[in-house]
């Protein structure tokens, strides 16, 4: 998909917007006049406004407002049958007695009822119109046989004068008006979601048998609080009415569950085995932080389903990376289950971001005390001792992101830093007072790539596959200067050169490109990265730019291609002056010293590799010779990985077991970010090593200043 048909989408989505908006004020568009506006829309337009109408009785079962407030009794087919006949005392099934009417909705009545040896039970009465019947009746042969501690079990259902009646377990009530009432602790609201979470990893394992005695796995497919139940003081899923098999061949999605809890698969008429888990992460966050992550109007809220980003600022900074997972739009890359996205939240809650603890005047005292005894200790160890001292860092954690981070700059002063996520933002931070100076939402993909000018004043951001620019940003003003277009594929490094008024963009079209700031224009390519691989959409091609950096005179760019080779550049001239053939695996970090003389690299993992196994050594390359020297081996791939230009420090986060300090003069290892509560995607600092960032994957930036 090229720039163009982005840009259509865009315009797409902005149409249905603003269609949707008139509509719930009564005021409907004339499909001409908004033709008029979008000309370019007059083939996909009507048809998306058609697909929007077809949902209609879905989206608006009473006419109110979609979003947040959705109705608690919520139900989406009409009854054209009253129940008003139905009184107290009535035994229309031999054996059971209406006792209390205890809920009343568009799908029909519930009543508590007395069963069989004076059994106390919910009987639900639902009026035989638009289909519901059969729907019902297929997901109750399906559940009558099914027996879990956390599944509200079924006795038996009838189908009486037009109205389908269900006997069930008696609930004292549903979690929204549990949690209302109870207002329960965290560890309580844990373990109710651990038990609906084992409970929908028992339906949705291939176990069960079906009418035709298929072995079958099983999708709730209505998963939100009003059925989730209490029942003697336990939690169980109830609600069958839109349970299905799960057909591995035929997955497609029928039927009307609550728009507000659905997966983005279902607005494409599809399910997946981890539909449940997306719809349980949205209850977590309607339970947790009484809200949800997508409100709005109709086109809104499924707009954010399956095109944006969650907003999960409801719930604790350290869950949010856990519950964004399990809200990826595309299924395969959730949790494995839902017990392994609810055991994520308990182990980050037993690892959370350490609080500041403050201390009472005796005990700084004493501090102060041991502190200076210890400076001494360690004053001469170093001057005696010729020990390598392990540096410490003071920690401040920025928030701001709804998305991971994964880029980030910083001045050389570190007064000033920026970072880009995949929540489209790109935020320009004060780091002396520690917050937010400008926040740019100009992207419309996920940001790859930013950077700094030397004196902080302009940044520069890179958007990904769709988006495409090099967008030119005033930070003395706040304000867009200029886009950079050219590239058809993401822009994945930018670097400013050290006269403020070029720059260098390099993107996985293949292409690295040399920039003139002040028109916005292309100056040229670099020597064969000129064109782009038609084999680059399908499969990635080896040619494409990963990583880019730029000597501190600003005549040298170093960069690395996704198989392995590292290029070396004259940047006025844009000639090639050295390859350093690699390990055929693209590299996650590529760090160069002031000269480009040097270059420290690590692979970053198997998704984009071109070759197994899998390379874990970090390199250092001598750039002149063409000569590598073996550092260490990781045990895992490296996340991220930062070599300050003044210092002989490396800093290494691999993405499976501790990050450390590795001294490239005593080859020696230390840990010294234990402590952290995060994973981290991406780092950066001065050239000193004094002053570093973070980008992390609970949206988080984290600043850090050397003791």
């Amino acid at each position: 998909m090229d720039f163009a048909q982005s840009k259509m989408n865009q315009e797409l989505e902005e149409a249905l917007f603003s269609w949707e908006e008139q509509r719930l004020f009564q005021k409907e568009i004339p499909l001409e006049s908004l033709l008029q506006s979008y000309p370019a829309l007059n083939k996909n337009l009507p048809r998306a406004i058609e697909e929007l109408q077809e949902m209609d009785w879905l989206l608006y079962p009473d006419s109110e407002p979609i979003g947040d407030g959705f109705s608690e009794n919520e139900t989406f087919v009409p009854s054209t049958i009253t129940t008003s006949t139905i009184t107290k005392g009535d035994s229309p099934i031999s054996g059971y007695q209406l006792i209390k009417k205890i809920g009343k909705g568009s799908f029909g009545e519930v009543w508590e009822a007395q069963g069989p040896g004076d059994l106390s039970l919910a009987m639900k009465i639902i009026p035989m119109s638009n289909g519901l019947d059969l729907i019902e009746i297929r997901s109750l042969k399906l559940f009558k046989s099914i027996r879990h501690p956390h599944l509200l079990s079924i006795f038996g259902f009838w189908i009486i004068e037009e109205h389908l009646w269900i006997a069930m377990e008696l609930a004292e009530m549903n979690l929204l008006e549990y949690m209302n009432k109870v207002n329960p602790l965290e560890n309580a609201i844990l373990s109710m979601f651990t038990e609906a979470a084992e409970a929908l990893d028992f339906l949705n394992q291939k176990q069960h048998f079906s009418d035709g005695g298929e072995i079958v796995a099983i999708l709730h497919r209505d998963i939100k609080p009003q059925n989730m139940l209490i029942v003697g003081g336990a939690l169980k899923i109830g609600d069958f009415g839109l349970a299905r098999i799960l057909d591995e061949e035929k997955n497609q999605h029928s039927g009307c569950m609550t728009p507000s809890y659905s997966p983005p698969e279902f607005f494409q008429e599809k399910m997946s085995a981890s539909s449940d888990q997306y719809s349980l992460a949205i209850t977590y966050c309607k339970i947790r932080g009484g809200t949800m992550p997508f409100i709005g109007n109709a086109a809104e809220i499924m707009a954010g389903h399956c095109n944006r980003l969650p907003e999960l600022s409801m719930i604790p900074l350290h869950q949010r990376w856990v519950v964004a997972k399990a809200l990826e739009k595309n299924p395969l890359k959730r949790w494995g289950s839902c017990s392994e996205f609810i055991r994520q939240i308990r182990q980050v809650n037993s690892n959370p971001i350490p609080p500041v603890k403050t201390l009472d005047r005796r005990t700084l005292f004493t501090a102060i005390v041991l502190g200076f005894g210890l400076l001494g200790i360690a004053l001469f160890a170093r001057a005696f001792l010729g020990r390598h001292q392990a540096p410490t860092f003071k920690e401040f954690i920025l928030e701001g992101h709804q998305g991971e981070v994964g880029c980030l700059s910083i001045s050389e002063d570190g007064k000033t830093g920026i970072s880009g996520g995949k929540d489209k933002k790109v935020i320009a931070w004060d780091l002396e007072n520690q917050k937010t100076k400008f926040i740019f939402n100009d992207h419309t993909k996920s940001i790859l790539s930013v950077a700094l000018s030397q004196d902080g004043q302009k940044a520069l951001s890179g958007g990904a596959l769709l988006d495409n620019r090099v967008i030119l940003w005033d930070l003395a003003k706040g304000e867009k200067v200029r886009e950079m277009i050219g590239h058809v594929h993401g822009v994945k490094d930018v670097r400013f050169l050290p006269d403020g008024k070029r720059a260098i963009s390099c993107s996985l079209d293949c292409t690295a490109r040399l920039w003139d700031l002040e028109t916005g224009t292309q100056i040229q390519f670099f020597e064969e990265m000129a064109t782009y691989d038609p084999r680059n959409m399908q499969y990635g091609s080896p040619r494409q730019v990963w990583h880019m950096d730029v000597s501190e005179d600003g005549k040298t760019m170093v960069c690395c291609l996704r198989d392995g080779r590292i290029c070396v550049h004259d940047v006025d001239s844009g000639k090639r002056i050295q390859t350093v053939n690699g390990p055929e695996q693209f590299y996650n970090s590529l760090s160069i010293n002031k000269e480009a003389t040097v270059a420290i690299t690590a692979f970053g993992g198997t998704s984009y590799s071109l070759r197994e196994p899998i390379d874990l050594k970090i390199m250092r390359w001598d750039l002149l010779t063409a000569k590598r020297e073996f550092l260490m081996e990781t045990e895992s791939a490296v996340a991220a990985l930062f070599s300050p230009k003044g210092a002989s420090d490396l800093f290494v986060f691999p993405k499976k077991g501790s990050p450390f300090l590795f001294d490239l003069n005593t080859k020696s290892k230390t840990d010294i970010f234990s402590q952290l509560g995060s994973e981290v995607n991406c780092i950066t600092g001065n050239d000193k090593g004094t002053k570093l960032l973070l980008g992390c994957n609970d949206f988080t930036v984290r600043f850090l200043k050397r003791n």
